[in-house]
Parts: structure tokens; sequence; C-alpha cells
């Protein structure tokens, strides 16, 4: 009971959003994939394979090498979730998850991709389950790293985040908030924030344009909506029920 209903005959620009990226509270204007961000070189000199299942982590060339968020980062779920799922859990018995997780052995549980950034440079984190987006922007920083979509234990090939616009209730100024969205859907702006945050447009014109002229920006981020609603989509309403205790069984089995 926090958001207003959105007014779509002030959003014209949503006409250009697939209907499985929004609804009536609220629009998506990017998206980015979960997975593995790792450097090749490193990896092949350890004899490691790239990345794709959560419990390629656990390899042991990898051992104090690697990172992964802590659940207060929109990526944190996922790793127990998936973990739990392959080890006779799921999001009602998370256990499983917490349990393998306390064999990996990580350099780093990041709070923040910056701070993750920093421990790539140092080259004290060789791979990471991160997003997308992060890591191509990293890359083109000039670091070597290349991304994978994760694989699930279902089989599904990718984790989708998707950011979206809302509108509280209460605002004073409700033409203008929606004068924003509007402006922030639009095929122009889509382009401009998916070239600087290499990062997936919603707009169907912009994701043709990115397509089509950005052929480096599209090999990060190849997504039209029907692939994001064919990747694993988490249940996000029994995570946020869930997260005190799943905070509890973190403490528990990871030490805080």
């Amino acid at each position: 009971d926090m958001l207003m209903p959105l007014d779509y005959s002030l959003l014209p620009n949503a006409e250009g959003v697939a209907d499985s990226m929004k609804d009536e509270y609220s629009v998506a204007f990017t998206a980015f994939v979960e997975g593995f961000c790792y450097v090749p070189d490193e990896l092949e000199k350890l004899g490691v394979p790239p990345l794709e299942k959560p419990e390629d982590l656990f390899h042991p060339a990898l051992a104090g090498k690697v990172s992964i968020p802590t659940l207060d980062v929109a990526m944190g779920p996922s790793m127990p979730l998936m973990l739990a799922e392959a080890n006779g859990g799921g999001i009602d018995n998370i256990v499983p998850g917490f349990q393998k997780l306390q064999e990996l052995d990580v350099f780093y549980y990041y709070k923040s991709s910056a701070d993750l950034v920093s421990k790539y440079t140092s080259g004290d984190v060789i791979a990471a389950y991160w997003q997308s987006s992060r890591c191509a922007r990293l890359k083109d920083s000039g670091f070597p790293v290349e991304f994978r979509p994760v694989r699930t234990p279902s089989g599904k090939v990718g984790i989708p985040l998707i950011d979206a616009y809302v509108i509280p209730k209460g605002v004073e100024h409700v033409e203008a908030a929606h004068a924003y969205i509007n402006l922030a859907l639009s095929p122009e702006k889509q382009i401009e924030w998916a070239i600087w945050g290499t990062s997936n447009p919603t707009h169907q014109e912009a994701i043709e344009y990115i397509r089509a002229n950005e052929p480096e920006l599209w090999s990060t981020s190849p997504y039209t909506a029907e692939d994001f609603d064919n990747m694993y989509l988490i249940d996000f309403a029994k995570v946020e029920a869930n997260l005190t205790e799943w905070l509890d069984l973190w403490n528990q089995y990871l030490g805080g």
C-alpha cells in the first residue's frame, strides 16, 4: 500500500515497453542478468573452465580468490537459493544453500559493486557472482574480464534483475513524476543510458538501435523482453518475507 497506480495516458513512451516489463504500479527502464564475471587468463592458468553453474565457484584452484554478494545486495539471495535447490531445498527451505556455502573459500563478501571492482584490480579476486552491466563496465575500463550468465539448477540460463520506476502514494507533483518517467522511457534516453551504463534498454526501438548500431554493447546485453521471460524468475515476495530468517542463517553459517 505504498505505491500509486501509474497513469499510462501520461506515459506514451511506455507503449514501446513489453507488457511483461510493466504492470499497474511499475514500468521497467533497464535490465541486467546475473552470472559470473571472471578473468579468463587467470582461470586458464589455474586450469579452471569458464564458470557457468553455482558449483563451479567451488573449484579447488579458486579457493580464496572468489567473491559473492551479501544478502543486502540485489544479487545476494540468488547464490544461497540456487545452492539450496541443488541440494534438496529451495526458497521455502534455504538451509541447504547456506550449509553448502560454508564450504566455499571466499576472499570477500562484497557489499557494493564499487568495492568489488577494487578487489578485481588489486588481483585479490579473479571470479565473482555479479551482474552483466557491472562486469561490462569493468571490461570497458580496460580490465580483462568476461561475463557468463548463470545456469540454474532448473536448467534456466540467466537470472534477470529489472530496474523499474514507481511513484509513491501521496506525492505532490504527480504529473511531473509521470513526465520524468516518460522521458526516461524515450528511445533517445534509453539509448544514452544503455551506452553509458552498458545496460539493457527496455523500449523496443532502443533495443533495435543498440542491436544494429552498437554491436559490442549488444554482445554484453543481448536480451529482449522475451529472453528475460525465459530466464529464472525469483519470487522476491517470498525472499522479502523470509529475509530476516535468511540474515540470521547467514550469520549462523557464514559468520556475519
